[in-house]
């Protein structure tokens, strides 16, 4: 018996490699997660393949390439056995794929992930485009009062399409970091305005706008001489102690802001108007479901994949409030650890700490920061992170 096993693991190693099985498992499941979130046709049956192969390719690279420590190995088993709790209890799985892939990153360049990500979404977002304006597929047009037509332009909804490109831009951004030129910038906004122009995407335009301004003030200072080297220093000292705890900061803030909401509050009805209700709709949630451990079933209806806006519509988009509700208590304060623990892990490199302070600030109006078809960066966590600015970072910091 010994002996067939070994066999069969001289055969995986053969065959396979720790990378390609990691790949094969993260396009799969990329892909259908783009796919989902536009009008293009999913198969159940085709659905339900593509999670089963996510699960073998990832599962067979975790257990037949990754070794830990005694330490690392209880921390992976009580990883999924919380996730499996948190099934159990919600019949939401998707913190078991979000765990799953954060594990299988394990010793895999960070940035061929963003890079393969990059591709994925990239190439399936300008089929759903292409195919939305040629009438392949529907392009959904919403009313919107004082704002016009808002196209979603082959996606299901207009917010998930400009989600789409303001975490591509994000990747971008990160991905050239010091390289970004002026023509990149200027790029971007123009992308931004068509955004808005056709979709009227207030969030997520305004995130693509702070992404040129933290980048650009970046690269502005990288090139001032002597003289400015000490706001240089400071700057990045700043984003230092920013990064690494914007995901607890914004989090606070969306729960203190939601629970204490009250239509006497006028600040915080001024707010919730700016945000379109969704402090009102969290607060909804906070008052109509506890906040449990492991998660509940919580029924939301949201807008998407119709013209048709539902009389029911109850969808809580912040984050934060979000898997508190869905996945409890102890998910939620495992996701925020590990983004932390991603930020410390990249502490001298500054382009990714602007990445997650910008999600966090995202996050506190949209609720992509479990979704990885959206949102890459928690796979960090396990992944090795090559980036060669952060090797010039470092050495940057030896010259002063």
């Amino acid at each position: 018996m010994e002996h067939k096993i070994k066999s069969l693991k001289q055969e995986i190693y053969t065959i396979c490699s720790a990378e390609g099985l990691f790949f094969s498992g993260l396009i799969v499941f990329l892909g259908r997660g783009m796919w989902e979130t536009t009008m293009f046709p999913l198969n159940g049956l085709v659905s339900q393949l593509c999670l089963l192969l996510t699960v073998l390719f990832i599962c067979l690279k975790i257990v037949f390439f990754d070794t830990y420590s005694v330490s690392g190995y209880i921390g992976v088993a009580i990883g999924f056995g919380c996730t499996i709790l948190i099934y159990l209890n919600s019949g939401y799985l998707n913190p078991f794929f979000w765990f799953l892939i954060l594990i299988g990153c394990k010793d895999i360049s960070f940035e061929k992930i963003l890079k393969v990500y990059l591709l994925i979404t990239v190439s399936i977002t300008i089929l759903a485009l292409c195919a939305a304006l040629l009438g392949v597929i529907e392009n959904l047009v919403y009313a919107s009062d004082g704002r016009g037509g808002r196209m979603a332009f082959g996606s299901v909804y207009v917010t998930d399409f400009a989600s789409h490109i303001f975490y591509m831009i994000l990747t971008f951004c990160y991905l050239k970091a010091g390289k970004l030129k002026p023509y990149d910038f200027f790029g971007i906004l123009f992308i931004m305005s068509v955004i808005y122009f056709f979709c009227k995407t207030r969030l997520d335009c305004a995130s693509m706008i702070m992404v040129v301004i933290v980048f650009g003030i970046n690269q502005w200072l990288q090139k001032l001489h002597y003289d400015g080297r000490k706001i240089l220093r400071n700057w990045e000292k700043f984003w230092k102690y920013a990064g690494l705890g914007s995901m607890l900061f914004w989090a606070a803030i969306s729960f203190i802001a939601t629970i204490n909401y009250q239509e006497d509050n006028q600040l915080l009805v001024f707010v919730d108007k700016i945000i379109s209700s969704r402090l009102l709709l969290g607060k909804v949630g906070l008052d109509t479901y506890p906040i449990k451990l492991w998660g509940q079933a919580v029924e939301m209806v949201g807008a998407g994949g119709t013209i048709q806006w539902s009389n029911d519509y109850f969808f809580i988009d912040c984050s934060y409030i979000h898997i508190l509700l869905r996945y409890g208590l102890v998910c939620t304060l495992s996701i925020l650890t590990i983004y932390v623990l991603c930020c410390y892990k990249n502490i001298n490199n500054i382009y990714f700490l602007f990445s997650i302070a910008l999600i966090s600030l995202n996050c506190v109006i949209a609720h992509h920061i479990l979704d990885l078809a959206y949102n890459p960066f928690a796979s960090a966590f396990l992944a090795i992170c090559t980036n060669t600015e952060q090797k010039r970072i470092i050495d940057h910091k030896l010259l002063f």
